[in-house]
C-alpha cells in the first residue's frame, strides 16, 4: 500500500469530520432551516443557487449563516461547507479545502535590521511564507507584496549569522494525524533550506555525522593535508582485525589506495562540517 502524503492524510481526516457532521441531528436542522429562509422545500441545483443571491442577503439569512459558522467551528469545517452541505443537490467535498484548519509554517526573525527584514520577507513570500518579526514578547506579521508584481529589495551588505538569521514555526492542529506531522517536518527542513539559498547564504553538503565526526581528530581535520606516514598509520589502526591476525589477502597495493581515497575524502566532508562552517566571515550553513 502506497505512502500518502501529508495533505491525503488530513484530507481524510477532514473528511471523516465531514460525516461526522451529517450524522449529526444540527445538520438536520441547520437544513430544514435554511430551505425555508430561501422559501423552498427539496434542495438546490447550482444554477438555482446562484440564482437566490436576493434571499442570501436577508439579515435572517446572515443570522442562519451564523449558526452554520458556529456549527462549523465545532466539527473543524469551514463555514461554507456547512452551508452547501445544508442547501445544495449532490454537493460532493472531496476534492475542496474544507478544514479550518492546515498546518502553518512561519518565518520568525528577532534582528531589528530594516534592510534585512525586508529582504527576508521578500524570499520567504516566494516559497509561501510569511515573516513575523519578534521583539522580546511583541510579534508582528511583516507585510510582503507578491515577488513577481514588485522590484527585489536591495540585498543587505552586513548578513546575520545563518544560524541566527531566523528559525522556522511550525503550528499544527492537535488532531493532526501523526504520519502526517512526521513527513511534514521533513519537509519543513527543506524549505529553510530554500530560504537560506535565496537569501544569498552559501550552499551546504550534508554528511552523516555520528561515525565521520569521532575521526576528525585521528584525520587532523584542522590541518590542510595529511602526511604520508599520518595517512598510513590511519590505515592501519582502522585496519579489520582479520586483516591484523588471520588472512593478510586482503592487503594490497590496490586496497591500501582504495583506503586512501576513503579517507581523504572523509577528511574533506569533515572539514566543510567542522572546520569552513567557523572561518571568519564564512556563512557556509550545515545541515
Amino acid at each position: 500500500m502506497a505512502r500518502l502524503l501529508p495533505e491525503e492524510l488530513w484530507r481524510q481526516h477532514l473528511l471523516e469530520r465531514y460525516y461526522a457532521f451529517k450524522l449529526s441531528s444540527d445538520w438536520r436542522l441547520l437544513r430544514k432551516e435554511g430551505l425555508r429562509i430561501l422559501g423552498r422545500e427539496t434542495l438546490l441545483t447550482v444554477e438555482q443557487w446562484w440564482a437566490s443571491g436576493k434571499s442570501q442577503s436577508s439579515k435572517e439569512y446572515h443570522a442562519w449563516y451564523e449558526k452554520c459558522r458556529i456549527e462549523g467551528q465545532r466539527f473543524g469545517l469551514l463555514p461554507w461547507v456547512v452551508e452547501m452541505t445544508c442547501l445544495l443537490k449532490n454537493y460532493n467535498p472531496e476534492n475542496e479545502l474544507i478544514g479550518i484548519q492546515w498546518p502553518k509554517v512561519r518565518v520568525v526573525t528577532e534582528h531589528n535590521d530594516p534592510k534585512f527584514v525586508s529582504w527576508l520577507a521578500y524570499n520567504a513570500k516566494k516559497l509561501g511564507l510569511y515573516v513575523i518579526h519578534k521583539q522580546n514578547s511583541n510579534e508582528v506579521t511583516v507585510i510582503s507584496q507578491n515577488p513577481s508584481l514588485i522590484d527585489p529589495p536591495s540585498m543587505p551588505s552586513s548578513m546575520p549569522l545563518f544560524r541566527e538569521a531566523f528559525y522556522l514555526r511550525f503550528e499544527i492542529p492537535v488532531d493532526y494525524p501523526p504520519k502526517g506531522t512526521s513527513k511534514l517536518i521533513r519537509g519543513i527542513g527543506l524549505l529553510s533550506k530554500d530560504l537560506l539559498k535565496l537569501l544569498g547564504y552559501p550552499g551546504f553538503q550534508r554528511i552523516r555525522i555520528s561515525s565521520l565526526i569521532k575521526q576528525a581528530e585521528t584525520l587532523d581535520v584542522n590541518k590542510q593535508r595529511l602526511s604520508r606516514r599520518k595517512l598510513y598509520e590511519v590505515i592501519a589502526t582502522s585496519a579489520s582485525k582479520e586483516e591484523l591476525e588471520g588472512d593478510l589477502s586482503d592487503i594490497s597495493v590496490e586496497n591500501d589506495l582504495k583506503r586512501t581515497k576513503v579517507l581523504k575524502s572523509r577528511k574533506h566532508q569533515l572539514r566543510k562540517r567542522l572546520v569552513r562552517p567557523y572561518d571568519k566571515g564564512d556563512k557556509t550553513t550545515d545541515s
